[in-house]
């Protein structure tokens, strides 16, 4: 696990933050190392080789995709493409683990769409 660590970090945060915030990036890695080798490979091949975007349009509740701008991981445009009534806010300086590089623009967003679509 040690040897995919640094490649996580790059994936996690945009450039700078981790060097920045090394207290979290280290925190998080430290989670990431405590993952079985086997079971983290395991959960990989089956996250590649699950496809539900056929089911995702039968999502019916009011959506709001929040998605980092330098996330690589996620397809926040074919999601609000496919389901229905969906929001899409997309965060500049920011990469994966969004809820954690910019919790206070996360907040604003959750807050504005709970207010405006309740």
């Amino acid at each position: 696990m040690d040897s995919l660590a640094a490649f996580q970090l790059n994936r996690w945060f945009s450039a700078g933050f981790a060097e920045q915030n090394p207290e979290m990036g280290e925190r998080l890695l430290d989670v990431f190392r405590s993952n079985d080798l086997d079971h983290y490979a395991a959960t990989c091949r089956a996250m590649g080789a699950m496809d539900l975007r056929a089911l995702v349009p039968a999502i019916t509740a009011p959506t709001t995709v929040i998605v980092g701008a330098q996330d690589p991981a996620t397809d926040a445009e074919l999601l609000r493409q496919l389901i229905p009534d969906t929001g899409l806010h997309v965060i500049p300086r920011c990469s994966h683990l969004s809820a954690v590089e910019r919790p206070d623009a996360i907040a604003r967003l959750l807050e504005a769409d709970l207010f405006t679509r309740i």
